[in-house]
């Protein structure tokens, strides 16, 4: 199983053969669309903004219907990423908060202010990924100034990294250890080796496009993973990257594999 999103058109599509065939799934249509997140076949959740407010729906049928959560906080900005530790914790990010779950996404509240006067960090910095690697250790990533910030209390506080030189749209993390976070520098990707207390920034071979961003990252082990960025452009690690770009496709899209 597999869903696909395509960001500001409120279109997510299925797959249950591996993404040979792809199935539109309605109900979106006024919402502009950020991420997509499984937490397995049957759970999962979309993310974005409708009627002016950030959101969040939630299935529990493997994506056939839809249904929006209650967010105890009116957020005029989209809920920009999501990610679930556990089945019963989850965390969200938007411009200038991260929200909380205790109850499997059902309801959210806003843990953490995230207006942090910080030269890494922008006041009121949007952001853009979150990733949890348990319900007390998590890390975020956005942009105006780059942003990387770490918490070990459940989110409640959070510490930013100096001297970053890329904006980050996505962070995940194969293993407990090994971390990338991919961003607004096409040419360059952050990787950690230790959980997150520290990141090297490398480069992508020069034979690579350049230009543009890199939105979303998906790796099922420490090597091989896909990376989506601007206008169709997907990078494949494994045999080691290879890019393909489909002209004519200017939509930003993101994979999730349950």
């Amino acid at each position: 199983v597999g869903h696909s999103y395509q960001p500001s058109s409120g279109l997510v599509y299925s797959t249950t053969d591996g993404g040979v065939n792809w199935t539109p799934i309605t109900g979106f249509e006024q919402a502009d669309l950020k991420e997509v997140f499984f937490i397995d076949a049957q759970t999962g959740f979309v993310t974005g903004m409708q009627d002016g407010l950030g959101v969040i729906f939630k299935t529990t049928d493997g994506g056939q219907s839809w249904a929006e959560t209650e967010i105890q906080a009116d957020l005029p900005s989209p809920v920009n990423d999501i990610h679930f530790p556990t089945a019963d914790i989850g965390y969200a990010a938007t411009r200038g908060a991260v929200l909380k779950s205790e109850d499997q996404g059902d309801n959210w509240y806003i843990v953490a202010q995230v207006d942090i006067d910080d030269p890494a960090v922008f006041p009121f910095s949007i952001i853009e990924a979150i990733y949890f690697s348990d319900e007390n250790h998590g890390i975020f990533g956005g942009w105006y100034s780059a942003a990387l910030c770490t918490s070990t209390d459940g989110g409640q506080s959070w510490n930013a990294y100096d001297g970053l030189t890329i904006e980050i749209f996505s962070i995940d993390f194969p293993t407990a250890s090994v971390g990338y976070a991919f961003g607004t520098n096409v040419n360059s990707y952050l990787k950690t080796t230790d959980g997150g207390a520290n990141w090297e920034l490398l480069d992508f071979p020069p034979s690579l496009p350049s230009g543009g961003s890199y939105y979303g990252a998906h790796f099922a082990a420490e090597d091989i993973g896909l990376i989506v960025g601007t206008s169709g452009l997907i990078l494949k690690m494994g045999e080691f990257p290879v890019s393909t770009n489909e002209p004519g496709n200017s939509t930003n899209s993101s994979l999730i594999f349950p």
